[in-house]
């Protein structure tokens, strides 16, 4: 690009050889000389040429320096993305390296809180819990029309499925540190341990 500048300004000087400082007077666009009038044209030519070079120049360093500042805005954002992610994370591994209090919740249609030996257990109780409260349902919209075709409702136990059911605002200490959440709890005197849905779980203090 400055190399095309140069040239520019080269073929401007060289048109205006002909005539001296004191012969071509520059206001605007316009030129006067008092020599060769086709000479003076082809001066006048040049200088415009050049006057909208530098323009175009000036707007390219302009949307060059712009193009800059969009840039390193975006990477200071990016930066500040970055380290806010990294802050996060710290966070949560240092909440997860210890327990925290929760109270039980309602999860959808299962108002107490399934705690079993395994998840799996878990997640089979809690959908067999959520078919019982469907035709607990059905059956007060049309009463006895449904045991015609399921036969009668009944609830299930949770002890035959090696669950317990812990009532709504039962407070938990719960091990964050696992795949799963793992909760304790005194009951009656003694001290039950098992896993459980996080849905269930309304922790005391978050990451």
């Amino acid at each position: 690009m400055l190399g095309r500048s140069i040239a520019l300004v080269a073929i401007f000087a060289s048109g205006l050889a002909a005539c001296t400082s004191s012969q071509i007077v520059a206001a605007g666009q316009n030129f006067s000389c008092n020599l060769d009038p086709g000479q003076c044209q082809a001066a006048r030519v040049r200088a415009q040429q050049e006057r909208q070079y530098q323009l175009a120049l000036q707007q390219e360093v302009t949307q060059a320096q712009a193009a800059q500042a969009q840039q390193d805005a975006q990477a200071k954002e990016q930066a500040r993305q970055n380290q806010s992610q990294l802050d996060h994370d710290k966070r949560q591994a240092e909440w997860v390296a210890h327990p925290h209090w929760a109270t039980t919740k309602a999860l959808g249609p299962v108002n107490a809180a399934i705690v079993c030996a395994n998840y799996s257990e878990v997640d089979s109780f809690f959908h067999i819990w959520v078919q019982y409260e469907e035709n607990t349902f059905m059956d007060s919209i049309r009463p006895g029309q449904n045991a015609l075709m399921r036969g009668d409702t009944v609830k299930p136990n949770p002890a035959d499925y090696g669950c317990t059911m812990l009532p709504i605002g039962t407070r938990v200490l719960v091990n964050v540190s696992n795949i799963v959440p793992i909760v304790t709890v005194k009951i009656h005197g003694k001290t039950l341990s098992g896993v459980t849905m996080a849905g269930f779980l309304k922790f005391e203090s978050t990451p």
